[in-house]
């Protein structure tokens, strides 16, 4: 698994190399300036970092998924044998994540934000370049097509696992209500069960932006309409002018 992680995070930083490196022959090109030039004014040192948080973010969020995924297969076997130390555990272990997913929204909550504005302003941009461009520089095009490819890997990486995450946390839910029915009233396999439901109900976490917004899939219909909305804005503007 190590070594798989390894080769996953080689390969995307020879992709993110040789992006930038394309993308600062492209702009020394068009602009007839140095390659040392073309680094400054292209921010690469900025664009690598959020490219390493991206990652991160997208490492966190998948080891979320995987630990709601270990506790869905711990109450499908004590399902069947009905082990009440095991329901104690995993009762503990559901209560940590949530509250390690209240830690982390408020610790990562404005470079969520800034990546999805940074993003949201890049695909503005790029879609105006393009258009503006009318196929004049072929490199230009290209660099801008990658550009917006990478938009929507960054998007994809944050989104995609949290949704993965959501849906185990609605299937732990549904198994902890399945356990309590299964249950006999007046036990302490019931009484084991009925706080784990409780649990399962008031420690249910989403990921946000610390509050100011909530991240699924339907955020990535809000950033198409907003880019859209800014990208018409920008070529009425550019028209006028």
């Amino acid at each position: 698994m190590q070594t798989y992680h390894f080769r996953l995070l080689l390969i995307l930083h020879i992709v993110f190399v040789v992006s930038v490196i394309y993308a600062l022959t492209v702009w020394c090109h068009l602009l007839k300036i140095t390659v040392l030039q073309s680094f400054i004014l292209g921010s690469v040192i900025d664009i690598y970092y959020e490219f390493l948080v991206v990652i991160l973010l997208n490492t966190l969020i998948n080891n979320f998924g995987s630990r709601y995924r270990d506790l869905n297969t711990k109450l499908i076997k004590i399902r069947s044998t009905s082990s009440l130390n095991e329901l104690r555990h995993v009762v503990q272990n559901y209560r940590l994540l949530g509250e390690s997913i209240d830690l982390f929204n408020e610790m990562f909550a404005f470079q969520i934000l800034l990546i999805i504005l940074h993003c949201g302003l890049q695909a503005v941009g790029c879609l105006d370049i393009i258009y503006t461009l009318n196929l004049q520089f072929e490199g230009m095009l290209i660099h801008n097509l990658s550009v917006l490819g990478l938009i929507i890997w960054c998007l994809a990486m944050i989104i995609i696992p949290i949704e993965s995450s959501h849906r185990e946390i609605e299937k732990f839910l549904e198994l902890s209500c399945e356990i309590q029915h299964r249950a006999n009233e007046d036990t302490k396999e019931w009484e084991i069960a009925t706080i784990l439901k409780d649990y399962a109900e008031n420690f249910k976490r989403e990921f946000t932006a610390d509050e100011f917004l909530k991240i699924n899939k339907r955020l990535i219909l809000s950033i198409i309409g907003s880019v859209t909305t800014y990208f018409i804005i920008a070529v009425q503007f550019n028209s006028i002018h």
